[in-house]
């Protein structure tokens, strides 16, 4: 069966209407349409272009480091990294990534944000819960 996790991210750009932040948003987009590895990912995730925003979440999934699929959706991460860490880079772009494995202790909650950005704590989070078969 092997071990699974429920794993979710956005990447976004400042929800005013800039047109800065437009143009960045589709910039990034070709750049991921560009990459032989991470275009891979674009039929799993919701693009959302009047918004702006890159979408995935799945659940009880195998995100194995050595998975292709995996490297995907994690270049796609890496460059929004690239993209948040580059102090002359004012797009608006932020990011939030989580995932929950089965062990308690095994969570990966990274988030990042770009010049003139901030990013949103309730967009992507992560919560445990205590779940009873009593009411």
């Amino acid at each position: 069966m092997g071990y699974r996790s429920d794993v979710a991210y956005t990447v976004r750009f400042k929800s005013d209407h800039d047109t800065n932040n437009t143009h960045s948003f589709f910039t990034f987009l070709a750049e991921i349409k560009c990459d032989p590895l991470a275009s891979s990912a674009l039929d799993e995730v919701t693009v959302l272009e009047s918004r702006r925003e890159i979408n995935f979440s799945c659940e009880s999934t195998k995100w194995y480091d050595s998975y292709e699929e995996v490297k995907a959706h994690e270049r796609i991460i890496e460059i929004a990294d690239e993209w948040c860490n580059d102090p002359d880079n004012n797009s608006g772009i932020w990011y939030t990534f989580a995932r929950v494995g089965e062990e308690m202790e095994d969570n990966d909650y990274r988030q990042n944000s770009g010049t003139g950005a901030t990013y949103d704590y309730d967009v992507v989070y992560i919560s445990r819960q205590i779940v009873t078969d009593w009411d």
